[in-house]
Parts: structure tokens; sequence; C-alpha cells
């Protein structure tokens, strides 16, 4: 006979301690959502001889634990953002000495909802002047790596994990005229 499932207490503790025991995600309590799980994928500045560029990737998870069905709602979120400075100088001609092309953009990106999968790797060096190249970005990233730990946690605590859409599914019912 199976053992009843674990209280919601219960399963929140497996999970943090999951977290301070792999150090792949970092955990917070909210008051929206039961858990949220975050990883920083990437945080980087390259300084490059034509210019600069940041870089930042961040995966969130929202967790809400419903005791009446045993469920956990989980719900993905990815942003990215990179910003960049580029300087080309133009040296044809001696008339030209001095000019050149300046651009610079921002770009950012945002994901939420249910990932079925999502793999990525990046390896970016860079050097100035007569430096040797130094690598500045490097990672890999599978979100079945922060999932599937949890996932499989949940299940054994006798509840099912249930990826959702939206992140109202994941999040505590706001009370009042506007429900966002």
């Amino acid at each position: 006979m199976a053992s009843p499932p674990k209280s919601k207490g219960e399963i929140i503790q497996s999970i943090v301690d999951l977290a301070s025991r792999t150090d792949k995600f970092t955990i917070v309590k909210s008051e929206d959502t039961d858990l949220v799980v975050e990883k920083k994928i990437v945080d980087a500045a390259i300084d490059k001889a034509s210019g600069a560029e940041k870089v930042a990737k961040t995966y969130r998870a929202y967790i809400l634990f419903d005791e009446s069905s045993h469920e956990a709602k989980y719900n993905e979120e990815l942003t990215e953002s990179s910003d960049n400075v580029n300087f080309e100088s133009s040296s044809r001609s001696n008339d030209t000495a001095g000019m050149g092309t300046m651009s610079f953009g921002r770009s950012k990106k945002f994901f939420r909802g249910r990932m079925f999968a999502h793999k990525e790797t990046r390896k970016t060096w860079s050097s100035k002047g007569d430096t040797m190249p130094s690598k500045v970005i490097d990672y890999s990233f599978d979100v079945k790596s922060i999932r599937n730990p949890i996932e499989n946690l949940v299940n054994e605590s006798g509840w099912r994990l249930v990826q959702v859409l939206s992140r109202s599914e994941a999040s505590y019912k706001k009370k009042g005229w506007f429900h966002f």
C-alpha cells in the first residue's frame, strides 16, 4: 500500500534542501506563490577592441502547491537581455582620419509558460589589443536539469507536478477588482 502524500510544508522543505545540496538553483519564498526557483544562467560583460557587450539570462519557475489535489502548479519563465556598443574606425585614406561609425543596441526577450525542452550552450572569447583571448562567457543550460529533480521529488512525495501556461495559475488568487 502506498504511503500517504507528504504535507505541503515537507515538500517545500525538501525542495529548499535540494537547492542548497545541489547548488544548481536558488529558492525564494514569495507572497503570491509558494516558491520561486531561480537560476542565473549568465551575467557577463564583454570588453571588445571595438566596443562592449553585456549579456544576462535568468530562468525562474513559480510553484504553487494545491493541497486539495496534491498538485504542484509549475510555471516557467526565461528572461534574456543584451546591450552592446561598437565603434568602427575608417582608415581608408587620410581624408577620413578619425572618422568612423558607432552603433549601439539593446535586446530583451521574455518567455513565460510551459517549456517542453530548452537546451543551449554558449562559449565566447574576447581579446583586447595584443593580449591572448580569454573566455568571458561559458555556460550550458538545460531546463530539465532544474525541473526534473524537482519533479522527481514532488512525485516521490505523493504529489504531481503540473506545468501550467499562465503565471496566475501558479499564484494565489488576488482579492479585489483587479486580477493580474
